[in-house]
């Protein structure tokens, strides 16, 4: 039985900072998304959300689809274990693909606050900083060099990051990263390649086809 008492000499809690707690929400928030997506839903059943995941790479179609119109290069195969929460708090989703060769992989996520200012930038770069870097798909490169490229999203001119690199081990990677206005509220898109792999005309391709 639950204890209702509340001491009506005690002080009234102190509410946290409305900033700090929308950013700690994103934070957690992410860090659900990407244990789902990552790492499977069986390592993550423990979490108080319970979310709708895909089964096929065919409902991870769909559920992009509900995100933004892209057209996704050839290579990338669209993984199950997408994911859709929505919740008094956020509406979140996120999908994985991978190259058919296991030469990289990509990462598309869409998140709108259902509080607040609903046009509120989400910052998923910081939030991403102070999660577990297990669950960012983004190594870090070392000697890495980098060019801010536009292109316009709903009418908006957007900034993608173009990262070249290598890894510890020197192998060459190619990155991009970005947040652009999606559907509902904010999207997210990293992808990562080995060098080898980069296909640059279909990249700059997928990111035009962004609507």
């Amino acid at each position: 039985m639950v204890d209702d008492y509340t001491d009506p000499l005690a002080p009234p809690p102190a509410a946290p900072p409305k900033k700090k707690r929308s950013v700690l929400l994103i934070i957690l928030a992410i860090m659900a998304v990407l244990m789902l997506v990552c790492c499977g839903v069986c390592g993550f059943v423990g979490y108080s959300f319970k979310p709708t995941v895909t089964k096929t790479s065919q409902e991870t179609i769909a559920l992009v689809e509900k995100m933004v119109t892209i057209e996704i290069p050839e290579f990338f195969e669209a993984q199950p274990n997408a994911i859709e929460m929505n919740n008094l708090a956020f509406k979140m989703r996120a999908a994985r693909f991978l190259h058919k060769e296991g030469k990289g992989q990509m990462m598309l996520m869409q998140m709108k606050l259902n509080f607040g200012d609903a046009k509120q930038q989400i910052d998923f770069e910081t939030a991403l900083k102070k999660e577990d870097s297990d669950q960012n798909i983004l190594i870090d490169l070392n000697n890495p060099t980098s060019e801010t490229r536009t292109f316009t999203i709903r009418g908006e001119e957007v900034p993608f990051e173009f990262i070249a690199g290598e890894d510890g081990q020197q192998a060459k990677f190619r990155q991009v990263k970005g947040q652009f206005p999606a559907s509902e509220g904010q999207g997210l898109l990293q992808l990562q390649l080995q060098e080898e792999a980069w296909d640059e005309a279909a990249i700059e391709a997928m990111l035009k086809s962004i609507k």
